[in-house]
C-alpha cells in the first residue's frame, strides 16, 4: 500500500477486483489498485503504508480491498 503510484492506467471497471487488474497487468511486475481504477508498473514505490490503509472494498469483489482514501494497493504479479 502507498500514497505513490508509479503506474500507467489501463482500466476503469465498475467490477474491478485484485485478480482483474492483475490480469490486465500481464507482463507488468504490479498491478495497481484503487477502487474502480487499476494501473500497471515495473516500478516499486519508494515510501509505503501500512496495509490497514488499503481498506476500500473493491466493487466487483467485496471482500478484497481495491487501494484505499489516497492510497493505492499494490499487487506483485
Amino acid at each position: 500500500c502507498s500514497s505513490q503510484n508509479t503506474g500507467t492506467f489501463v482500466k476503469y471497471d465498475s467490477f474491478m477486483s485484485n485478480g482483474l487488474c492483475t490480469g490486465y497487468c500481464t507482463g507488468y511486475a504490479y498491478a495497481i489498485v484503487q477502487g474502480m481504477n487499476c494501473y500497471c508498473s515495473d516500478e516499486t514505490p519508494a515510501s509505503t503504508v501500512s496495509v490497514s490503509n488499503c481498506n476500500t472494498d473493491c466493487s466487483g469483489y467485496p471482500y478484497e480491498h481495491c487501494g484505499g482514501d489516497g492510497v493505492y494497493g499494490y499487487i506483485l504479479i
